[in-house]
């Protein structure tokens, strides 16, 4: 869960300095295999810490890597 440790030390770093409005995070299909994609996506989420006024988006991408993006209120 390295992403999941990258994504609590983000927001830990930020403090209360930026209010994230969205995060998503792109599961790569070629890291995870179709069969175990989905129960990965929903593990994923169920470990993640509850980000106040955040809307998190987990998805399957085609990419060869995974990708987190943040989305912060101006």
């Amino acid at each position: 869960m390295e992403m999941k440790a990258f994504v609590e030390l983000w927001f830990l770093a930020l403090g209360n300095r930026r209010q994230a409005t969205a995060l998503r995070v792109y599961i790569s299909k070629a890291l995870v295999a179709q069969a175990k994609l989905q129960p990965h996506i929903q593990e994923f989420r169920a470990s993640m810490p509850r980000i106040p006024n955040c809307r998190i988006e987990l998805k399957g991408t085609d990419q060869a890597a995974h990708k987190i993006e943040i989305e912060y209120r101006r």
